[in-house]
């Protein structure tokens, strides 16, 4: 069960995600693009796990995600304007085949393949942060990613409990 979940999360996920470019060569825009676009997927994922989701651990992991992902979203909105960059306020195909297949994902199999998802994405939006607040132009989109990233490290710990049980 574990293994069909996964494979569909690594699906869900895509590999074109899995190579990503390099953050640390990032633009502030490019950054802020794919984090805001991130953000808009975590914040859509967590609404339809709160309409189809049954177990009540993965329901409350989706209301902190909605929740949370909305404040980093204004947070981001708020640092990109300052810089002049317009960002996303839509999914990208890439996304939106990512929230496609979940929304195909059985009743039975839709908590574990949201989990999943969810796991993998915050394993990349960390990785995407950290190296971006480290490495990125100096700005206030990278001081907004260093704030956001103790939150994002926090989510990610959570979601690897919840797919450790």
């Amino acid at each position: 069960m574990k293994t069909r979940t996964l494979i569909l999360a690594v699906l869900l996920c895509g590999s074109a995600a899995l190579a990503q470019d390099n953050p640390a060569r990032q633009t502030a825009e490019g950054f802020a693009t794919k984090a805001a676009t991130a953000n808009l997927f975590e914040v859509e994922a967590g609404k339809l796990a709160l309409q189809r989701g049954k177990d009540p651990k993965a329901q409350e992991f989706a209301q902190q995600m909605v929740t949370d992902h909305q404040a980093a979203g204004s947070k981001m909105q708020e640092v990109a304007t300052a810089d002049g960059i317009s960002l996303p306020q839509g999914l990208d195909d890439e996304h939106k085949e990512k929230l496609d297949a979940l929304k195909a994902a059985s009743d039975a199999d839709f908590d574990q393949a949201y989990l999943s998802t969810q796991l993998i994405g915050h394993q990349q939006t960390v990785a995407l942060f950290d190296d971006y607040a480290k490495h990125g132009p100096e700005g206030e989109v990278r001081d907004a990613a260093k704030a956001l990233l103790p939150t994002l490290r926090m989510h990610l710990a959570h979601i690897e409990e919840l797919t450790d049980e």
